[in-house]
């Protein structure tokens, strides 16, 4: 399975205790999971970037995700893990515009030419604020 398939794969967990041996909480390991999610996505964005311009802007765009996220692998406060992640997301978005990839099960996009929502969603408002 290729690495945006995988659902996992990774080194094995070695217990609730961090380096210092202070024991981790819940936040540390649901933040542990979005950097993750965020890493294969990047990684899955670039390569269907490759695939989408093969000029080797995908393959740049992957050695550098590789890089910043080894670059802050040691370890950062949790203040800075929020900010990273948010800059991770814009990058995301940018990596997905720039190969013209389209977010699968995204609900971005998705009206018919006559304006009409393919997914059949219907209004824009919540069903208890009708009058």
């Amino acid at each position: 399975a290729t690495l945006c398939a995988a659902g996992g794969g990774g080194r094995a967990m070695r217990g609730a205790a961090g380096a210092g041996g202070e024991v981790l909480d819940l936040r540390y390991f649901v933040r542990r999971a979005k950097v993750l999610r965020q890493y294969r996505q990047l990684l899955c964005a670039a390569r269907a970037t490759e695939r989408a311009r093969g000029d080797g802007v995908g393959r740049d765009a992957a050695a550098q995700v590789r890089s910043e996220f080894r670059k802050y692998q040691a370890g950062v406060d949790r203040h800075m893990v929020a900010v990273l992640l948010r800059d991770g997301e814009r990058q995301l978005d940018a990596l997905r515009s720039l190969g013209g990839v389209q977010v699968p099960g995204s609900w971005k996009g998705s009206r018919d030419e006559d304006g009409a929502d393919e997914r059949g969603r219907v209004g824009n408002e919540w069903p208890w604020q009708r009058t």
